[in-house]
């Protein structure tokens, strides 16, 4: 029995001053274990394709002819059908226009062995997995926040939530993508979190904000994050009703700091891990009514970060004092243009305010009237903030 395997091509091309050409892979490494679907990213140096040539691929294999293609930077993509349990072995030379080896050849080879990949449908089966285990996601996955300086992407089913991770995949999913199938990787935990470390970008999508489903956390308690840590890893959850720690009046945030937040009685970490953030250089509340960002934690102690401004809603009113109401937003998703809030006050004592995912506000009601009008805004998910003279609350909400 065959499989496909995909050997997909990154190539990052730099100049040295010497002037030498050369040709060499950064992923894989050589003697490696691969899945069946794997991407492989290689640097080329004082070589442009196709003025100069191109790259000469070769691929040998214990399970199937040799295979021999020339390459350009236009085409990214050759496919294989190699079988799991194979031993094969790429390699990369850089030829002339006319396809002749240079005097002396200019190659590098990777030796490698495939495995299959063990189908998984959703993300909490993921998080069940062994640590070191190649796994495909055969279900739609949702991006929630990619960080745009290295390769973090974090990705929620409604079931769970994990973060893909790959150094040499870096900004490869573009501001439109927000959604991913049939991605392949194994499991690594990294400091107590445990990560998808993917080998291939698996089938990149653009969903309409109605397929969109991703894990309510609207409300979550100290007590609950700390008791059940596992369960929120990795996830968007709100946090209500706290204050910062060890924190003098007009400091501001600095990026990759830890701070602690507490609600008298249980603490846990707020750590500055997104450095490319709107809130920092900040000042640092002394009290908020509600923090929503993603959970992670450093071995064993639970953290949470923002990833803009919007997720920090500060109150100067004491953690105690803060009233306990319920929002409600409806309907939610909403088709209409149209939704209706209720936050146990008179509706024209509220304040609205609706902001997007990089914390940009939208929509802003110094008193509301009815129902709020959401008909400008494009499909999408959304953070709606609501709040009176004694507190504030904040939610997602999904227009259609």
């Amino acid at each position: 029995m065959f499989f496909l395997a995909i050997f997909s091509y990154m190539s990052i091309l730099s100049q040295e001053n010497d002037g030498t050409k050369s040709v060499s892979f950064l992923f894989p490494s050589d003697n490696s274990i691969l899945p069946e679907d794997f991407i492989g990213v290689f640097e080329i140096k004082n070589f442009s394709i196709p003025q100069d040539g191109f790259i000469k691929v070769s691929m040998k294999s214990n399970t199937f002819d040799d295979i021999i293609f020339y390459f350009n930077i236009e085409t990214n993509h050759s496919y294989f059908n190699v079988q799991p349990g194979s031993i094969a072995s790429i390699t990369l030379e850089l030829v002339d226009t006319n396809r002749n080896s240079f005097a002396p050849e200019v190659q590098s080879v990777i030796n490698f062995t495939t495995v299959q990949s063990v189908a998984i449908s959703d993300l909490s089966q993921l998080r069940k997995g062994n640590l070191e285990d190649y796994y495909k996601l055969t279900n739609d996955v949702f991006i929630t926040y990619q960080k745009p300086s290295v390769s973090q992407i974090y990705v929620d089913d409604g079931t769970a939530g994990i973060v893909l991770d790959n150094p040499f995949l870096t900004n490869m999913f573009g501001p439109y993508i927000n959604g991913i199938t049939n991605v392949i990787g194994k499991l690594r935990d990294n400091n107590g979190v445990l990560k998808f470390i993917h080998y291939n970008l698996g089938d990149r999508k653009i969903f309409d904000s109605s397929e969109i489903v991703i894990s309510d956390n609207s409300n979550v308690s100290f007590s609950s994050l700390l008791n059940n840590l596992e369960d929120y890893e990795s996830e968007f959850v709100t946090i209500e009703s706290g204050h910062f720690l060890n924190s003098s009046n007009g400091q501001l945030f600095e990026s990759d700091t830890e701070y602690t937040i507490s609600n008298t009685i249980d603490n846990i970490g707020f750590r500055t891990i997104f450095s490319e953030v709107d809130y920092i250089g900040n000042e640092i509340p002394e009290f908020f009514s509600h923090i929503t960002g993603i959970v992670s934690e450093f071995n064993g102690v639970p953290q949470i970060t923002p990833i803009n401004q919007a997720g920090i809603i500060k109150s100067s009113l004491a953690v105690n004092s803060v009233k306990q109401e319920t929002l409600k937003v409806f309907p939610n998703p909403t088709l209409s243009g149209n939704i209706n809030i209720d936050y146990g006050s008179n509706k024209k004592d509220l304040y609205v305010s609706v902001y997007n995912n990089l914390g940009k506000e939208l929509i802003h009601r110094q008193r509301l009237e009815g129902d709020l009008d959401v008909s400008k805004l494009s499909s999408g998910i959304y953070l709606i903030k609501v709040e009176d003279n004694l507190s504030f609350k904040i939610k997602k909400m999904i227009v259609y």
